[in-house]
């Protein structure tokens, strides 16, 4: 019985992960072209080989360096980064894209086990799964930077990057050389946040985390919530401000 309970749930996390990931390419088939021409207008020809808004800011250089345009062909020596935003989606696209495609992953997962390792490898977690992840943490600014430190921007061995740190995972990389192509999902962000209550208030299996799961929450409104310091509130313009949760965007 609970084998069959666990390959219902395996079957469910399948389906809704194919889906979300359908969805996805359909939304970026249908509005990749539109996308492309209002990046184009929007940018300024007056400084060639750089891209500068015309409204007069030009892209930090970390992203201009170490990420790719979206209208620039691919390279063999680009790997894809998923900016993570939280309740949006990724980590159905986690599961779609190590499970169903069964490709190599950068997140948090490859590091269990594999702190102390000294150099980059593809490992199973756990060892009897057929998921392969890369030995380091993607999630964390500490993890960013052992990363970097083991190579991990050049070595072309992650075929999936996944990040809520867009500013730092860029920094990974050695472009031009060596660069990442940043894509995501993203959600209302007040349907994100909801999404975000009803969570904390029972992830008990993220119990060390206190910043994620609060059973006090259960005995709250989410109109109440709404105005304590837990709710996020402009969450996403901080991450791509590169800005802490303390900053103001």
């Amino acid at each position: 019985m609970f084998l069959l309970q666990s390959q219902k749930k395996r079957n469910s996390i399948l389906i809704l992960s194919t889906v979300a990931a359908l969805c996805f390419l359909a939304l970026y088939t249908r509005n990749r072209a539109q996308s492309i021409d209002a990046i184009r207008t929007d940018y300024s020809s007056e400084t060639p080989g750089r891209r500068v808004l015309k409204r007069g800011m030009a892209l930090p250089d970390v992203i201009e360096m170490n990420l790719a345009d979206i209208d620039e062909p691919f390279t063999e020596n680009e790997t894809p980064l998923f900016f993570h935003v939280p309740k949006s989606g990724g980590s159905s696209l986690k599961q779609y894209y190590g499970i169903c495609m069964h490709l190599v992953t950068a997140s948090q997962n490859g590091i269990v086990g594999h702190e102390q390792d000294e150099e980059l490898q593809i490992v199973h977690i756990p060892p009897e799964s057929q998921q392969r992840f890369v030995n380091v943490d993607v999630s964390t600014p500490e993890g960013l930077q052992r990363a970097s430190y083991l190579g991990f921007g050049r070595a072309n061995i992650a075929e999936v990057m996944f990040s809520p740190y867009l500013f730092k995972s860029a920094a990974v990389f050695e472009g031009p050389t060596y660069r990442g192509r940043a894509f995501g999902l993203f959600r209302d962000p007040v349907d994100r946040e909801v999404s975000r209550f009803y969570y904390r208030r029972g992830a008990e299996h993220e119990v060390a985390n206190a910043n994620t799961y609060l059973p006090e929450l259960n005995f709250i409104t989410i109109a109440k919530y709404s105005l304590t310091s837990f709710w996020e509130g402009n969450a996403v313009v901080r991450m791509l401000a590169d800005l802490n949760e303390n900053q103001k965007p």
